[in-house]
C-alpha cells in the first residue's frame, strides 16, 4: 500500500509539473498585450526625451477692420539669414496678396506702404509690426526672426500697442 501510495505522489508530482510548465509556457505566435492607454509613453510623459520642432515664426496681418486677420505658421529652417522682410515678401507674394513697398537703402531699409487694400495714410493709419507683442526697434528689411518669434502687422494709429 505503501508503494501506490508512494507511486500516486510521484506521478501526480510529475503531472502537475509538466502541466504548471505548459501553463507558463508563451506562445511565440501570438501578439504581445497591450498596455491601457495610460501607461502609453508620450511626449508629454517622456520628460526627458525631446520632441523635433521644425523652427517656426508666425505671422499675423490685421487689417484694422472687421475682417478675420490673416495669419501665417512659416518654417524657417531652410533659410540661412531669416530675415523678416525676405519672409514676408516671401508669404505674401505666394499668397496673392498685395505689397508695396519704398526701398531707401541699405541704411533705413524697407517702408511698408501698403498691405492688401490698406494703403499708408487711410484714415490716419499706418502699417506697423509687433514682434512678441512689442513695438518693432528696428526696420521690417534689418529685422532677423527667431525661432518660435511671433510677428503681428496692424493698420492702426496707435503704434504703442499690439492690441486695440
Amino acid at each position: 500500500m505503501k508503494r501506490i501510495i508512494l507511486f500516486s505522489i510521484v506521478f501526480l508530482s510529475m503531472f502537475g509539473m509538466t502541466s504548471g510548465c505548459a501553463l507558463k509556457k508563451e506562445n511565440p505566435f501570438t501578439e504581445p498585450p497591450t498596455a491601457p492607454p495610460s501607461s502609453i509613453k508620450t511626449p508629454a510623459n517622456r520628460p526627458n526625451e525631446k520632441t523635433l520642432i521644425e523652427p517656426s515664426v508666425t505671422l499675423l496681418f490685421d487689417f484694422g477692420d472687421d475682417r478675420i486677420p490673416i495669419n501665417f505658421k512659416v518654417q524657417i529652417s531652410d533659410v540661412k539669414i531669416p530675415l523678416l522682410w525676405s519672409i514676408m515678401q516671401e508669404e505674401l507674394t505666394n499668397k496673392g496678396i498685395a505689397l508695396e513697398y519704398d526701398d531707401y537703402g541699405r541704411e533705413l531699409g524697407v517702408l511698408i506702404t501698403k498691405i492688401g487694400d490698406k494703403k499708408n495714410g487711410e484714415d490716419g493709419k499706418y502699417w506697423q509690426y509687433f514682434v512678441n507683442g512689442e513695438y518693432a526697434k528696428v526696420g521690417v528689411s534689418q529685422y532677423g526672426l527667431k525661432a518660435g518669434d511671433a510677428v503681428e502687422w496692424k493698420f492702426t494709429d496707435n503704434k504703442l500697442k499690439s492690441k486695440n
